[in-house]
């Protein structure tokens, strides 16, 4: 115990005889010398100090019944001052025995200390422990009284009393905080998951990266080694196949390298936007144009619907053409020679959906946002088509950056259909503020 001013001394008396409440009080109100030896036997036994033990009084309540005792115990634990010890007699006609007292008591005090009063022979403790069952919180009390005894019990059971609510105290706080070390350290496991997670897609990154640069630098490197090699005696023919070949491989290298660089000023925010109402029928056909002559090629039909939209939408028309461009060639490479691609624009109650169709392999339902993230192909697209599995993601940066969405999904004949939704809005600012936020705070500093 910290301090004695901490300590539950409170005792309840249950006798039916006025005069053993006297007694009790003559006792344990004592504060002779008696008292302080018995504080010194209790030391003794408890390992604490003299001062701890307690030399003040006991705060000591009456009941002449086991009913008015149950009473007052349960309104001093209401009151959040519980008693830690009752003196109970064993035979209170003509009401409750001392058993029953008891037995009543706990049920609502389960931890209060019970010393049973008996001058009679007829409860034998055998008789009493099959009444009320082994426990350590009770001890009989033979009449007639020693003083020191009862004021050993007294002094004992009380310091008993506040030991064990203490110990409760502890183990509450323990299994608090085993609870939250819990908690922390599923929270640790969480993070060291997810710094793994991290860990696993910077690797892959590096990963792709190096094979995605690698490709066209070999391409680059072999054929403009065979020119040097050759160059007396290969064909003007054989030359230009090979500077043909190094420049098909540099244009790969540059689209990768400023695929890159597009998504780094994407995700940190640091592109910039320029807002403004666009003709979206335009927009659409301008792109389409881009890709006339790669789809008669490929003997592909665009199907474009007409437009469903009636007044301008405030994009930036720059990057909503890279997104369908982005979702164009896709279309175009896993088409099927002879195959259509779908083009759509409709407009909701408060947005713009565009959606671009293919008639391709589809995707597996288990990828369809996995193909959006950074180097990432369907499983069923891998081989053989090209790109540098990063236009997907640029197309959610920016979409994301209208403050839109963008998902995929399968056709329920074959292919897939590539949609994305932009929010209409009313005409402000030439700057998307959310966006370049960045840019102008460099121009502050």
């Amino acid at each position: 115990m910290k301090q004695n001013e901490q300590l539950n001394r409170r005792i309840l008396i249950i006798d039916d005889t006025e005069s053993i409440h006297h007694d009790f009080r003559e006792i344990l109100d004592c504060k002779d010398n008696q008292v302080v030896d018995v504080a010194e036997e209790e030391a003794a036994i408890f390992g604490s100090a003299l001062e701890s033990s307690d030399t003040e009084g006991f705060e000591i309540d009456s009941a002449f019944q086991g009913q008015e005792g149950l009473e007052k115990v349960r309104f001093a634990t209401d009151e959040g001052r519980p008693y830690a010890l009752a003196f109970i007699d064993i035979r209170m006609p003509p009401g409750w025995d001392g058993i029953e007292t008891t037995q009543r008591l706990w049920q609502d005090c389960p931890d209060l200390q019970v010393v049973i009063c008996s001058a009679h022979s007829d409860y034998q403790w055998f008789d009493i422990v099959e009444k009320l069952g082994p426990t350590e919180k009770l001890l009989i009390l033979k009449k007639p009284y020693d003083n020191i005894e009862v004021l050993q019990l007294a002094n004992a059971l009380t310091m008993k009393w506040n030991l064990a609510r203490e110990a409760c105290i502890r183990q509450t706080e323990l299994e608090q905080k085993t609870v939250e070390l819990t908690r922390l350290l599923e929270e640790a496991n969480m993070l060291r998951k997810v710094a793994e997670e991290a860990n696993a897609t910077k690797s892959e990154f590096l990963a792709n990266m190096s094979h995605e640069l690698r490709t066209p630098l070999h391409g680059i490197l072999s054929f403009s080694n065979f020119g040097i090699k050759k160059y007396g005696n290969a064909t003007p023919e054989k030359l230009l196949d090979y500077f043909e070949k190094i420049q098909q491989s540099g244009s790969i290298l540059l689209e990768l390298l400023n695929d890159l660089l597009d998504l780094a000023k994407l995700e940190s925010g640091r592109m910039a936007f320029e807002p403004m109402p666009a003709d979206l029928g335009l927009l659409v056909a301008s792109v389409k144009d881009e890709f006339g002559s790669l789809v008669s090629e490929q003997n592909l039909i665009i199907e474009h619907d007409e437009l469903d939209c009636k007044s301008p939408l405030m994009i930036d028309a720059e990057k909503m053409k890279q997104v369908l461009r982005n979702l164009l060639s896709n279309a175009v490479k896993f088409s099927p020679e002879g195959g259509s691609i779908g083009i759509s624009v409709q407009q909701k109650s408060n947005s713009v959906v565009f959606s671009v169709s293919d008639q391709g392999p589809g995707i597996p339902e288990n990828e369809l946002k996995a193909v959006f993230d950074k180097f990432v192909q369907s499983s069923k697209t891998k081989s053989g088509a090209g790109g540098t599995g990063l236009g997907l993601a640029i197309c959610r940066e920016i979409v994301g950056a209208h403050n839109g969405r963008i998902w995929a999904e399968n056709r329920p004949e074959s292919g897939a259909i590539f949609s994305f939704e932009i929010p209409i809005v009313e005409r402000r600012s030439r700057r998307r503020n959310a966006v370049l936020d960045g840019e102008d705070n460099e121009s502050q500093t």
